[in-house]
């Protein structure tokens, strides 16, 4: 199968100086990959704004849209607006990453001493972000 290649978006650039700017996996991904700036630990049902430290210049008609990455999506890592919308005019501005761990805060645990169940806080689903770990991509459009 022969692929046509992807017409570059010349007229968009990335700003920031943390060092993780959105990098696209191979010349025929859709997206740009986004990196975490910072490790953290979200606990079931926690929510944190990730800075990227990063911003975008669009051409007027474009817009970035920005979608959890599969792979942490299947975590329970999801983006708190489901789809994060930068518009074209939201330059110079740095994007913030709206993370938040959907697994549930209680989880209905069986001992063997007790006839029923109990709630009991959940630690087994905490997710771990390290700094540099790509948790979101970006597309064009």
């Amino acid at each position: 199968m022969v692929r046509k290649l992807r017409k570059e978006h010349s007229d968009m650039k990335f700003g920031g100086n943390n060092g993780y700017m959105p990098t696209r996996g191979t010349r025929y991904s859709a997206g740009y990959d986004l990196y975490a700036t910072q490790s953290i630990t979200l606990i079931p049902q926690q929510s944190y704004i990730m800075p990227s430290e990063v911003s975008i210049q669009l051409e007027d008609d474009k817009v970035f849209l920005v979608f959890p990455r599969s792979s942490l999506g299947a975590k329970g890592l999801n983006l708190m607006n489901t789809v994060g919308v930068i518009d074209s005019d939201f330059y110079p501005n740095a994007m913030g990453l709206m993370l938040k761990n959907t697994n549930p805060k209680f989880i209905m645990k069986k001992f063997k001493y007790l006839p029923f169940q109990i709630p009991w806080v959940n630690n087994e689903q905490n997710i771990v972000i390290k700094k540099g770990d790509r948790i979101a991509q970006g597309i064009i459009v």
